[in-house]
Formats: structure tokens, C-alpha cells, sequence
């Protein structure tokens, strides 16, 4: 497994994962590894430090960190409100409609 350290002075971990995630930046990972599809392509640490990533000033990666971890944040939050929606449902209509029943 290749790893590396990020210099904090030029980037973040985070702006670098999120660059990488996208179109762009997976192509250039995968541009700067060699193999086939039938042979596993495989990024080396030599080829690693070849790959260019445009980089904003280092205080606006880390607002864009801050961003994403809200971003996350909320996503998790409305997942989590899914859950509770889809719990609550039924207890409600068991309360509404299930005292009826009884009485009946």
C-alpha cells in the first residue's frame, strides 16, 4: 500500500483526497500507473510525486475542509432524520389508527 505525507506548508489531506476523488484527478492517478486493465495498474512511489494538482493557497484548503466536514456533517444529520421519519411513521399510525381498532 502507498502512502506519503503531506506537506501542510503547500496542501491538505483533505483537498488532496477530494481532488483525487474526482474525474480529473482519478485520470491522472491512473494515467501515472502502469498495467492493463488485465493486469493490475499499480501507482509507484517514484511515479507518485509526478502527478501535477492544481492547489489553491493552503488557507483556502483548509475553508474547503471546513466546508466539507459541514458538508458531511449535514449529510449525516439528514440520514440520521431518514432513520427517525422512517421509525416514526408507523408508530404514528399505530397510535392513530390502532386505538380505533381497539375500541371497535
Amino acid at each position: 500500500m502507498l502512502t506519503c505525507e503531506v506537506n501542510p506548508k503547500l496542501a491538505t489531506p483533505g483537498f488532496l483526497m477530494a481532488y483525487f476523488r474526482t474525474y480529473e484527478g482519478f485520470s491522472s492517478i491512473v494515467g501515472h500507473s502502469p498495467g492493463t486493465i488485465a493486469r493490475n495498474k499499480t501507482l509507484s512511489s517514484k511515479k507518485l510525486p509526478t502527478i501535477l494538482v492544481p492547489t489553491p493557497p493552503v488557507e483556502t484548503q483548509k475553508w474547503f475542509d471546513r466546508l466539507q466536514t459541514k458538508a458531511h456533517e449535514a449529510r449525516t444529520i439528514r440520514a440520521n432524520t431518514a432513520q427517525d421519519v422512517e421509525a416514526l411513521i408507523p408508530a404514528m399510525l399505530h397510535e392513530t389508527f390502532g386505538r380505533q381498532h381497539q375500541a371497535a
